[in-house]
């Protein structure tokens, strides 16, 4: 969610929820949590119907230290499965995302 909120700037819950695939609720009570550690900032648009959610400098701060990790995991599941299987990995996780 972090990186979804880091990749798509100042998001609505609605767009971050389309974009993860998950429902409302869901991404209301994650958001919740990623507040109160202080690692997203959450604005009410104009309307107060409408909020926007983008991460704060200690979520920007804690990403940073994150994706060197997440590469490196990365790394290692490529290396077991190899590059065609990682890429039908991939593909078949792509693929899901496309099932209504």
């Amino acid at each position: 969610m972090v990186v979804a909120i880091h990749l798509m700037g100042a998001v609505t819950f609605t767009g971050l929820s389309k974009q993860l695939y998950a429902d409302q609720s869901t991404i209301t009570r994650n958001l919740k949590l990623l507040e109160r550690r202080g690692l997203v900032v959450v604005k009410y648009r104009e309307d107060r119907r409408r909020r926007l959610v983008s991460l704060s400098a200690e979520g920007e701060a804690l990403l940073a230290q994150a994706l060197p990790l997440w590469a490196e995991a990365q790394a290692k599941l490529m290396s077991h499965f190899g590059q065609r299987k990682w890429q039908t990995l991939l593909t078949l996780l792509t693929e899901v995302t496309t099932v209504s």
